[in-house]
């Protein structure tokens, strides 16, 4: 099977969520006999030789391929990435206002606009959580036969992290960790911050800020400076064993982020046996189910309370196995093909 994946093309700007899953989808793919070519812009295709093309994140980056495969009659499928906190009948009454807009002001359109028109031109959708999928069907209409929940997922090698490496180079254990895009205002950090100075624990945060000058990097550097009990280290190679061993060298992961679907870097740091705090909005109870403390992003005693729950507990071995058994790159490969061959 030949199939071209399309992501925006933004996605190698940074390091992300969305980069590391059609990286390793790709890999685990091709390890079961699906070929994989990346699209790339500059190219003329035979669309012809494709059995499929999967388009990963539906947006305005996204819109034109999608609008050029739909009238094309070029058949594909698309992972959303897309979870938003406003109701059914919010975003329902937001499409008919953005449609009524249209009518009068032609090139408008919304975010729910491009969503709501690659979702319809798409055969499949592969959306990454079943909340997510219920959002496509019940906010947007699309019916539940085109939708198919293919999870995200992690590598295996976390299962394995010595965190003797991070404890010789740093000096620490045992401390709440967070990793990801610093700078990116979803995922919170600053709030996470605020907590951390009050709490007053050993606590390391790994990654990059935007560009170490914006009001919110300001505010941020500004409190892990004036804490000597926070160490900031610089964004790290996904590939790089220092982060492994990070993870396993913590007691405790936090990503208080506005929503995550789930969040790949949570996953990586419970196979690990990290305990794990995590935002209750997005995909993430599907996946941690009931081995995960839960809170509320938007406020900090809710953040701060998790967080000393989580210290005062044991390694979460349970939630590792739940991952191991779930969430691996080549289970998750093996969905996404299953997808493809029912489809087409």
């Amino acid at each position: 099977m030949n199939v071209c994946f399309i992501a925006p093309q933004i996605i190698k700007a940074y390091s992300g969520g969305l980069s590391t899953q059609v990286e390793y989808i790709s890999q685990y793919l091709d390890k079961i006999g699906v070929q994989v070519t990346f699209f790339n812009q500059w190219e003329i295709y035979n669309w012809n030789k494709f059995d499929m093309v999967h388009i990963f994140r539906a947006d305005y980056e996204t819109y034109n391929i999608a609008e050029f495969l739909h009238k094309s009659s070029v058949p594909f499928v698309v992972s959303p990435v897309f979870y938003n906190l406003n109701n059914k009948f919010i975003i329902q009454l937001y499409l008919k206002l953005s449609s009524m807009i249209k009518s009068v002001f032609k090139g408008f359109r919304s975010d729910f606009d491009y969503l709501y028109q690659i979702c319809k031109f798409s055969s499949h959708l592969l959306p990454n959580t079943l909340s997510e999928a219920k959002f496509m069907h019940y906010c947007l209409g699309i019916d539940q036969k085109k939708i198919s929940v293919v999870p995200n997922g992690v590598e295996i090698r976390f299962k394995d992290a010595d965190p003797g490496q991070f404890v010789k180079k740093y000096d620490i254990k045992d401390y709440i960790l967070t990793v990801g895009q610093l700078g990116n205002r979803r995922k919170n950090i600053l709030s996470l911050l605020k907590v951390l100075e009050k709490i007053d624990y050993p606590s390391v945060i790994i990654g990059k800020f935007n560009n170490n000058n914006t009001l919110y990097d300001l505010q941020c550097i500004d409190i892990i400076k004036r804490n000597r009990h926070i160490l900031w280290i610089d964004a790290l190679s996904h590939s790089d064993p220092i982060l492994e061993s990070a993870y396993a060298a913590c007691k405790v992961f936090v990503l208080p982020s506005f929503f995550e679907t789930p969040g790949i870097a949570a996953l990586e740091a419970a196979l690990t046996g990290a305990n794990i705090v995590i935002t209750q909005y997005g995909g993430t109870k599907e996946y941690f189910q009931e081995m995960a403390e839960y809170v509320n992003p938007g406020n900090i005693t809710s953040i701060r309370n998790g967080i000393i729950r989580a210290l005062s507990k044991n390694r979460n071995l349970t939630l590792k196995k739940h991952i191991i058994d779930n969430y691996t790159w080549p289970i998750v490969a093996q969905k996404t093909l299953t997808v493809y061959k029912d489809i087409f």
